[in-house]
């Protein structure tokens, strides 16, 4: 069984590094005070879980993760230093890989019946000013209960508010990306970082759409806009 819906394994390097959270079934109400945060995780949770469970249309899902997530902030504040150091043209093709990469795990996804329950903890502000939502998730793992948290970090995008990072058991996305990102650079440069992260787009899409298989309308393949 998969360690657990919400982290879906995107490995640049023979580490696993968690990506993404998704929905949950069976979700709880958020707590009676809950934030604006928390009214856009849950939703967004309930949205995207629907819409997988009913299996629908790659290009709805993919709209619905990005309306979400902000997966372009992910991953400049992933490349902290690097960033400044590409060119237009580069940082275009990175966050449009990293973009592609995302989407097609959360498609991946699809074929998944594991279920689980989602606890909304808390609403807080960290030491920048964003929002916090705090979750506990119970599932089962071998058939034995099991629980982990996950924190949703978001910031304003324009009028909306959008997660760019999650904190799993304490590691936060972003900070496994960063070093990842720069790991490879350091071995092998972005050059290296791009191939690496083509190589997995593709053995997910793979695993996604077996040899034989039509590709699904609207999929990860399809270059993302950024």
């Amino acid at each position: 069984m998969r360690r657990a819906l919400f982290i879906v394994a995107l490995s640049l390097t023979p580490a696993a590094l968690p990506v993404l959270a998704s929905p949950a079934a069976a979700q709880p109400a958020p707590p009676a005070k809950a934030g604006p945060g928390t009214t856009v995780v849950k939703n967004a949770n309930d949205t995207i879980f629907a819409l997988i469970k009913k299996k629908a249309p790659a290009a709805d899902v993919t709209k619905a993760v990005r309306a979400f997530f902000d997966i372009d902030q992910l991953g400049k504040t992933a490349m902290d230093n690097q960033w400044a150091k590409l060119k237009p043209a580069e940082q275009t093709e990175f966050l449009k890989l990293l973009n592609q990469l995302i989407q097609a795990s959360y498609l991946s996804i699809q074929t998944s019946n594991v279920n689980y329950t989602t606890t909304y903890v808390s609403e807080t502000a960290d030491a920048k000013g964003h929002i916090v939502v705090a979750t506990k998730v119970a599932t089962t793992r071998k058939g034995r209960p099991f629980t982990m948290s996950i924190d949703y970090v978001l910031a304003k995008n324009g009028a909306n508010l959008q997660a760019f990072d999650l904190v799993t058991d304490g590691v936060s996305t972003v900070d496994n990306y960063r070093q990842m990102f720069n790991k490879v650079i350091k071995d092998k440069g972005f050059a290296g970082l791009i191939t690496t992260m083509k190589n997995k787009l593709a053995q997910i899409q793979n695993s996604t759409n077996p040899p034989g298989a039509a590709p699904a309308t609207g999929s990860a393949a399809t270059p993302a806009k950024t």
